[in-house]
């Protein structure tokens, strides 16, 4: 970032909280004067609520001199949605081409949801409710087939690969 471009800068701290559940990360999006943007949406990060069961959860963070972003990424099943998601959060002082949000898109939104596997193609490997056949063999992901392991090693690859 150039000098003399530090007014438009957005004041960001973190703070790690501890919790009976272990650990939260706070992050403060609050304008130099403490008041909170209006012009932002900005979501939590959720990394397990009733609705979603969390398969995977990375965390990104970038950094140098000027600039700052953390990107929180979840994978997992919406059971409200009958689908398999990968939930984004983004924080930071660099972020660009935003999604926007609310009432006629007026805010800048920090969340993005994609759906990896559609309620359709659940419903082609399902034997009971919210439960895979034994004998699926693949599975559309985002359109494509992809082999299902059938094997504990093979489950092991990929975790581990």
């Amino acid at each position: 970032m150039a000098s003399g471009q530090g007014d438009d800068v957005r004041r960001h701290q973190t703070e790690l909280i501890g919790n009976p559940s272990g650990v939260c990360l706070r992050i403060d999006l609050r304008s130099r004067d403490g008041v909170a943007p209006r012009d932002r949406h900005q979501a939590r990060v959720l990394l397990q609520h009733g609705y979603f069961y969390t398969a995977n959860s990375r965390l990104t963070l970038y950094a140098d001199e000027n600039r700052w972003a953390i990107v929180f990424e979840k994978n997992g099943y919406a059971n409200r949605d009958s689908r398999i998601e990968l939930e984004l959060n983004f924080f930071g002082n660099c972020l660009r081409n935003l999604d926007r949000a609310g009432a006629n898109d007026r805010y800048v939104c920090n969340a993005k949801s994609i759906t990896l596997v559609d309620e359709d193609a659940l419903s082609e490997i399902a034997s009971d409710f919210e439960q895979v056949s034994p004998s699926a063999t693949s599975v559309r992901l985002r359109g494509e087939p992809v082999r299902i392991p059938s094997t504990k090693e093979e489950f092991a690859i990929g975790i581990l690969g």
